[in-house]
């Protein structure tokens, strides 16, 4: 159950603008300028432990070699509470990915906490498991982190002095 969401909140998504002011909110309290870049591991957040899935040895090691190996191009992050009221996560993202991939998957994990998303649950399905998601909440955290990392006057600044962004 989302702890700060109202409840019909749940088939929508925030409107572009609210979710830009919300990131240029974050960037500022963090004290980046428009044109500083954004680290997501350099963040300290209180209560958010961010863990490469390489540094996780609780797991089997079928486990650990199937997100290891096997299906490591199909996950990115996950947020993990760590306890019933939902005050401590751990992030484990996939540290075998690019950094760039790295970078917004972790980032978009911290939206979701901050934002009191649903946890998905894991679902079997005949003989296939999946996970439910709510597709707005994905696309705000998305978006938000895009976002973060790249405000929107950097980007335009960026393509009207370069004429195009494909160059």
């Amino acid at each position: 159950e989302n702890r700060d969401r109202p409840s019909w909140c749940e088939f929508m998504s925030l409107h572009k603008s609210a979710l830009e002011n919300m990131a240029q909110d974050f960037r500022k309290k963090l004290g980046l300028t428009e044109d500083e870049a954004l680290d997501p591991f350099k963040l300290e957040i209180e209560d958010i432990e961010l863990v490469g899935i390489s540094q996780v040895t609780d797991f089997d090691e079928k486990h650990h070699h199937l997100l290891m190996d096997d299906y490591s191009n199909q996950w990115s992050a996950m947020s993990v509470p760590l306890n019933a009221t939902q005050e401590k996560w751990v992030v484990v993202f996939n540290d075998i990915h690019d950094k760039e991939r790295q970078r917004v998957s972790v980032l978009e994990e911290v939206w979701h906490i901050l934002l009191g998303h649903r946890l998905t649950k894991i679902v079997k399905i005949g003989t296939q498991h999946s996970r439910t998601f709510d597709s707005n909440e994905e696309h705000d955290a998305y978006y938000l982190a895009s976002a973060s990392l790249i405000p929107e006057k950097a980007v335009t600044r960026f393509v009207k002095k370069k004429g195009n962004i494909a160059t």
